[in-house]
């Protein structure tokens, strides 16, 4: 029984060999010149150092072998291309021109304490010595919010920067003189 169960199993896999086999043999044949297609090698000749003209080729002799004329394959599909500056933005400028909130008209949704100037708001309690700090504030109208990092406060587009012990730093953007100028403020806990 096993005998012929090893039988089938071979047999199954003879065919996939023979054709791989065959396959291997077409395509090595192919690929290597019959040895007697080629020309026996004959050692490199030096040519001889004398200011002859060299003598024409014929391009009907058959013995004579000449270059294809390169042909550019990408043609067609990558061609080349200029970008023409002038007149155009830079492509690698900022899209969008940092303006710092003015106050006015509101031009967008605010959140609730980017109302109110820092000096309007008070510091009541910290959590500093955790993986996320975070403090509370109390705006003068009695509401109470907590922030963390990167919480958006103050009406010139400030954020906080970091939240330390007693203190948060705040950093807001402001323009003078027609540039953009950035000030770090700390708002101390209320005593």
């Amino acid at each position: 029984m096993a005998t012929m169960e090893a039988m089938l199993r071979n047999s199954v896999r003879r065919p996939k060999l023979i054709s791989f086999v065959v396959t291997l043999s077409v395509l090595t044949a192919h690929a290597v010149p019959s040895p007697a297609a080629t020309p026996p090698a004959t050692p490199p000749a030096t040519p001889p150092v004398t200011n002859a003209p060299k003598p024409s080729v014929n391009p009907t002799d058959p013995n004579v072998q000449t270059a294809a004329p390169s042909v550019n394959i990408f043609s067609g599909i990558v061609d080349p291309y200029d970008y023409e500056t002038r007149g155009r933005r830079d492509p690698f400028g900022q899209p969008i021109a940092d303006k710092p909130m003015v106050k006015g008209p509101v031009h967008g949704p605010l959140l609730p304490l980017q109302k109110f100037e820092l000096g309007q708001l008070r510091l009541m309690a910290i959590l500093w010595d955790v993986s996320r700090p975070q403090a509370m504030l109390r705006d003068p109208e009695g509401n109470i919010f907590i922030v963390s990092p990167n919480s958006k406060i103050g009406p010139y587009n400030g954020y906080v920067a970091a939240i330390r012990e007693g203190e948060i730093v705040v950093v807001e953007t402001k323009e003078q003189d027609g540039r953009l100028v950035s000030t770090a403020q700390v708002v101390k806990i209320a005593k």
